[in-house]
């Protein structure tokens, strides 16, 4: 676990707690569930639901998800802290001695634990050490890789990182922004975790294509769990055959359609005609390689970088500062607008976590090694 991620999920715990103080609003459900007071325990509840819902934790990549995971304080926080608690009173709503005793227990745990992770917090400042998280206009690309897709081979993993390195650098120049090599900013051990920064206009080309994938994901596997039912009900081979041939060409016909967007989206005016057409060939191929790569396990995610409202938005309106302002908040609200787009890839990525594999095995890899730089030349 790498120490700076390690306190920037410590970090927004206790911040989260200081401006929510979810232990004070369980005491008080605690004191309405016990003298049986319906109004006040619904409007505490929604009190909660409301606190929760905002939780930095839920829309955590899966990088600092495993690492809430691993302090064991995913039932305290977010959806599932709510969840967790609203599982408390489901299970036992009609013993009230029950379910106080239980939101009780609840309540001394959390609290033990907010105590660990404050004085963790504290230590990590008296050693000077930094969290880990930007600010601005810089956003992180994480490629997580599982033992069981590397084998921590030296190769495998230069072979991905390489591949990765095509990708970002073919996007760059796709969008007018160069096509320098990525260099790594950060190496978090367990499962081997790169991760490279890069501005915001690569970052939501990465979330557009990874959203889309993990949505054709989905629907491909609602595919062949139709398949899988009509051979149970003895769907006749060429009725399956049929469905098979139809989750292809929505695989191909998606990856198609995902490549346009991003020309549509992003690409940048000047690219000479010639090149436009490599570059198109290259992102398709770059699409199925990051489809194929998400089949296999690999997880890749985009952390955004934490913003500050301006100064001036908070300063009173004046005739003087009337249009610096204005420009300010135009500014922030496209910033805060990219970042959502971003955390929506992320959100998917985590639903389908887990879900299984094979599931591109009708998808045609992508090009591995990457030649279009000897093409420019």
């Amino acid at each position: 676990m790498e120490v700076t991620k390690l306190y920037n999920v410590v970090l927004d715990l206790t911040n989260e707690e200081k401006e929510f103080n979810l232990t004070t609003h369980l005491t008080s459900l605690v004191t309405h569930i016990s003298s049986n007071q319906s109004a006040a325990i619904q409007e505490t509840l929604t009190k909660i639901q409301e606190g929760t819902s905002e939780s930095a934790t839920n829309s955590y990549g899966i990088s600092n998800l495993s690492i809430l995971k691993a302090l064991k304080g995913e039932i305290y926080f977010g959806n599932q802290g709510y969840e967790t608690i609203n599982s408390i009173l489901s299970r036992n709503s009609f013993n009230i001695s029950q379910t106080t005793t239980e939101i009780q227990t609840y309540i001394t745990a959390r609290t033990e634990f907010m105590a660990t992770i404050t004085s963790l917090k504290d230590s990590f400042k008296k050693l000077g050490f930094e969290p880990h998280y930007y600010t601005d206009e810089i956003y992180e690309i994480g490629l997580l890789l599982p033992t069981k897709v590397t084998d921590n081979r030296i190769t495998s993993v230069t072979k991905e990182l390489q591949q990765w390195n095509n990708i970002i650098k073919t996007l760059k120049e796709v969008t007018g922004l160069g096509a320098e090599d990525t260099q790594i900013s950060l190496v978090n051990n367990g499962s081997l975790e790169f991760f490279f920064t890069d501005s915001h206009t690569i970052a939501l080309c990465i979330s557009v294509i990874v959203e889309r994938v993990c949505a054709l994901y989905k629907r491909i596997l609602e595919i062949r769990e139709l398949r899988e039912k009509l051979k149970q009900l003895g769907g006749s081979k060429q009725e399956q055959t049929e469905i098979g041939k139809f989750e292809k060409e929505t695989i191909d016909k998606e990856v198609e359609q995902i490549g346009n967007e991003i020309f549509q989206k992003f690409v940048h005016s000047k690219i000479e005609k010639g090149r436009l057409n490599e570059l198109k060939i290259a992102v398709n191929g770059h699409i199925r390689y990051i489809a194929k790569s998400i089949d296999k396990g690999i997880v890749i995610e985009i952390n955004t970088p934490e913003i500050e409202v301006p100064e001036i938005l908070d300063a009173e309106e004046t005739e003087e500062n009337k249009k610096e302002k204005g420009k300010a908040e135009k500014e922030h609200k496209e910033k805060l607008a990219k970042i959502d787009t971003v955390k929506k890839s992320i959100q998917v990525v985590r639903e389908i976590t887990g879900l299984g594999t094979d599931v591109f095995k009708y998808l045609t890899s992508g090009t591995e090694d990457s030649d279009l730089d000897e093409k420019k030349k």
